[in-house]
């Protein structure tokens, strides 16, 4: 997720990045006056390493999508552990939950026709250059979830260790989608949004 607000043309712009907008990262490295904050959800901090390429594609085949709706429908429990991890009490209800990795797992649908631009995300995320996080001078909070599998926890600690003055919040026990489904995290990042304007 990628946001620059309205402003005036020139003007400075707020972003926000998660998982594989490293870009968001350089656009704040290399134009400070343009940047006045960085918000990291889950984001890459480092060279990605594909740790379940093989479990990556099967989810978004339609094979994999159909066994994903299936177990939604008859083991709801399991799934929801999957995708969210442990539970807190700021998770939403089970029924919300279910209706969201539904919504997520279809959102991925459609393999055939993504596979060329996951292979070259896989492809660029492997190959990452060292990012020059310690070049970012905007107030930076980075959100990650202690249990995310895919970008792992490393990642926010790298982030969190270069750039001066930045923030970690962390979701315990908060899977990549973690954010995503934690109404207080989501309130958190936006009130530390609109204080880092005033």
């Amino acid at each position: 997720m990628t946001r620059n607000t309205r402003r005036p043309r020139g003007g400075p712009c707020r972003c926000a990045g998660d998982l594989q907008w490293w870009p968001v990262e350089l656009l704040a490295a290399r134009h400070p006056d343009r940047v006045t904050c960085l918000l990291q959800i889950d984001a890459i901090g480092m060279r990605y390493v594909d740790k379940h390429p093989t479990m990556q594609r099967l989810a978004w085949s339609s094979a994999g999508v159909s066994a994903v709706l299936w177990l939604l429908d008859h083991l709801p429990g399991l799934m929801i552990r999957m995708f969210v991890g442990t539970a807190t009490a700021d998770t939403p209800p089970r029924e919300d939950l279910v209706r969201i990795v539904r919504a997520l797992t279809l959102s991925g649908a459609g393999w055939p026709v993504r596979r060329d631009g996951y292979t070259n995300d896989m492809a660029q995320l492997t190959q990452l250059p060292d990012l020059p996080l310690s070049d970012i001078r905007c107030p930076s909070l980075t959100v990650h979830g202690t249990a995310d599998w895919d970008v792992v926890p490393e990642h926010a600690e790298r982030a969190h260790a270069r750039i001066d003055g930045s923030r970690l919040s962390w979701i315990e026990d908060g899977s990549h989608l973690g954010f995503f489904l934690s109404p207080a995290t989501q309130t958190e990042a936006l009130d530390w949004l609109a204080s880092s304007h005033t």
